[in-house]
């Protein structure tokens, strides 16, 4: 069973409806809502989408959180940052894209600037 199968089971149920129901209202098959509540299914997000509408949810994608830290350790040269050990460039990849996430979005952060320029002399360096 994945998350969003129990969810969408537990919320089904909670409302009253029967999978069939469900099925109808969302305009997928019986099958297709099975699977997906009982894990079997790797719904695209518009299956999704569709599976949740009737249940009063909603799809939600957002950014992930930076950890900043993690960065240093992994070798971005933040601003009085130690020696950095070299860790795994699959990490490391993956951390810089959402700490660029988190610096090209207008939410307030202190250090932007350094933060872009670090995040821009790494991106520079990488093999």
């Amino acid at each position: 069973m994945n998350l969003s199968g129990t969810l969408i089971r537990e919320t089904r149920r909670s409302i009253g409806l029967s999978q069939t129901e469900l099925a109808v209202a969302s305009g997928l098959s019986l099958a297709t809502i099975q699977n997906i509540e009982a894990g079997r299914a790797n719904p695209s997000i518009s299956t999704l989408r569709s599976a949740i509408e009737p249940l009063g949810l909603k799809v939600t994608v957002e950014p992930a959180e930076s950890d900043w830290d993690a960065l240093i350790a992994l070798g971005l040269p933040l601003a009085g940052s130690e020696r950095p050990s070299r860790g795994d460039p699959a990490t490391l990849r993956r951390l810089i894209q959402c700490a660029a996430l988190e610096v090209d979005r207008e939410l307030p952060m202190p250090d932007r600037a350094r933060k872009r320029e670090c995040l821009v002399a790494r991106r520079r360096a990488a093999p």
